[in-house]
């Protein structure tokens, strides 16, 4: 089982968030199959990074995962957050979710959101600007 689990882990970290539009120092663009993303830098420190994210309503983040620990805070709407392979769950406006490393994890947006996602520690695979 174990090395199942090493072996998932692995072919996960090949996994990526939507390739960047357009960036501007502390903003991202994110291309999207359907709708828009948008990123701003809150933080950005060897210790963690912080993020401002808008996602529009229908637009969804494929299955991806991060080095580090990510804290996901909805303050305005609410997304549809899948976790390892387990069932939906809908984070609503003051909800969080923490996602452990190296966990597979999607997105869908069925409103306009807005939430803070940090990533402990910063990782090379948490697309801020630099």
């Amino acid at each position: 089982m174990n090395s199942n689990l090493a072996h998932l882990r692995v072919l996960t970290e090949k996994l990526s968030f939507p390739t960047t539009v357009d960036e501007k120092p502390g903003f991202k663009e994110h291309k999207m199959i359907c709708g828009t993303s948008f990123s701003w830098d809150i933080l950005n420190r060897e210790e963690l990074s912080c993020a401002h994210w808008y996602n529009s309503q229908g637009s969804a983040f494929p299955g991806h995962s991060h080095s580090g620990r990510e804290w996901i805070i909805v303050f305005k709407g609410s997304m549809m957050l899948q976790i390892d392979g387990n069932a939906e769950e809908r984070i609503l406006t003051g909800q969080s979710k923490i996602i452990e490393p190296h966990t597979t994890h999607s997105k869908r947006f069925l409103e306009d959101c807005h939430y803070v996602a940090i990533v402990i520690p910063k990782t090379d695979d948490w697309p801020t600007s630099k």
